[in-house]
């Protein structure tokens, strides 16, 4: 018994098919890799809570112990060479 073998448009209809497929593939990774940075890197907040905010940046307050603390331990670890002066906190 012999099977039959497809034709040249049989092929290019399939690889269509399966191309297709790959480009859905990929727009959706791209898409949904979009929303999860967006997601990552932007804070809402409601008009109370931004409202709150602002007045904590714009207060004339001194720095408390616990970020006075914060600033030594982060000091610490760029004279230790753990991170670069301009690294980002996380």
């Amino acid at each position: 018994m012999t099977t039959k073998r497809p034709t040249e448009k049989q092929i290019l209809e399939g690889l269509d098919a399966h191309t297709a497929q790959a480009e859905f593939g990929v727009q959706a990774i791209r898409e949904k890799s979009a929303r999860v940075i967006e997601e990552a890197d932007v804070i809402r907040l409601n008009n109370e809570a931004f409202n709150g905010f602002m007045a904590a940046c714009e207060a004339d307050t001194n720095p408390n112990d616990a970020l006075w603390a914060a600033q030594r331990r982060r000091k610490q670890r760029v004279d230790n060479g753990e991170i670069n002066r301009g690294d980002a906190i996380r």
